[in-house]
């Protein structure tokens, strides 16, 4: 069975996905929310707790820690979906050393009105709301849909609604299955 990689940057829909895969009985990690990613100092590789408010994600922050996925847990996810298939829905700065794990990565891609929307009425997540960090994603957005077709994911109009990108997704991870 397959474990497919959800990714794509903030406000993609990723967490939305992984709501939608569980309402539809599907096993779905939400990796920010369920404790899979960290951020971690960049010299030292060390967990780092998040400090206040007005200094997380300045363009300082982002020059010093890096947003990862926990390897010890995804390789765990991996051995769990030899048996199920298994939705892993994150971003992380090292993802590329996971892709081994993963039977199929697949990158949701929106536009600039979607994403500005998107953030500025999400309640779940507030990153994004300050405008140095909006800025940083508004940098990360023109390059994802390019790179991750450089290296073979498969790539899913999240502009659509919920309902059709799951379904999409659910295709997808139908052809990965023996």
């Amino acid at each position: 069975m397959p474990l497919i990689y959800i990714t794509g940057v903030s406000g993609s829909g990723k967490s939305a996905v992984a709501e939608e895969l569980k309402k539809r009985g599907f096993e779905a990690i939400d990796a920010a929310n369920e404790g899979y990613n960290f951020w971690h100092d960049n010299e030292t590789n060390v967990i780092v707790p998040i400090p206040d408010e007005k200094i997380v994600h300045t363009p300082e922050w982002f020059a010093k820690y890096e947003w990862k996925s926990s390897i010890e847990k995804v390789t765990g996810l991996a051995e769990k979906a030899k048996k199920k298939t298994i939705f892993y829905c994150s971003t992380a700065g090292h993802e590329k050393e996971l892709w081994k794990l993963y039977s199929k990565v697949i990158c949701l891609v929106i536009d600039v009105n979607t994403l500005r929307q998107r953030i500025a009425t999400r309640s779940s997540n507030h990153f994004g709301k300050k405008p140095h960090e909006l800025e940083a994603i508004l940098k990360w957005l023109p390059g994802d849909e390019t790179n991750y077709r450089k290296y073979g994911a498969v790539i899913v109009d999240a502009t659509q609604p919920l309902d059709k990108v799951v379904d999409d997704i659910l295709k997808i991870a139908d052809s990965c299955l023996p």
